[in-house]
């Protein structure tokens, strides 16, 4: 599970960095210090605003009972003992 995430975070780069225009082989510094910028800050502001905005609605309709939790963990090897 975590290098499928791995992987979609680097997939995820870079798109970014191909709609941003730093892919480009033509890519001067005028057009670099510009446009290229300009748009990849808007893509980083876009990300910032939404994901916790996304982050915080999955949280928030999270649901797990005690009993889900402790059977769980039980499963996985890690329940306490009561006593």
């Amino acid at each position: 599970m975590h290098k499928l995430i791995g992987t979609g975070g680097t997939l995820l780069v870079g798109v970014i960095v191909s709609f941003s225009g730093f892919d480009d082989p033509n890519l001067t510094y005028e057009t670099a210090a510009t446009s290229v910028i300009t748009s990849f800050s808007w893509i980083h502001v876009g990300f910032s605003f939404f994901l916790p905005l996304i982050s915080t609605e999955l949280v928030a309709f999270f649901e797990i009972e005690r009993d889900d939790h402790a059977a769980r963990t039980k499963k996985l090897g890690y329940a306490r003992e009561k006593g």
